[in-house]
Formats: structure tokens, sequence, C-alpha cells
């Protein structure tokens, strides 16, 4: 999602973002907990920090 100033917010589709490959188990959990609990009452909430961009290699 994306804040505009006029505090408009925008969704972005997952795909788009992130590849599944470096995801895949959080995609995996949301999509049992939107079986059990119906996808309208899953979300997940992420903040990149523009600062932190190291990552892990394994």
């Amino acid at each position: 999602m994306d804040s505009s100033r006029s505090g408009t917010t925008t969704s972005t589709p997952r795909r788009q973002i992130v590849p599944h490959e470096e995801w895949g188990a959080v995609w995996t959990v949301m999509a049992l907990l939107a079986e059990r609990h119906g996808a309208e009452n899953v979300r997940l909430v992420v903040w990149f920090d523009k600062g932190t961009t190291q990552r892990s290699t394994g």
C-alpha cells in the first residue's frame, strides 16, 4: 500500500513487490489463514526502512 500526501491509500499486488521464492513461507501462511478465517480478514503490513538494505545470504 502506498499512502499519498492527500491521505488516500492504494494497494500494490504482492507479486509486484517481492518474488515468491523470497517470501514463499509468508504467502503460504497467509493463504492458510485466509482459508480458515476468510481472505477479507487477513492482512500483512510491512514497513521497509530505506536505510537498511542488508540481506542475509543464508
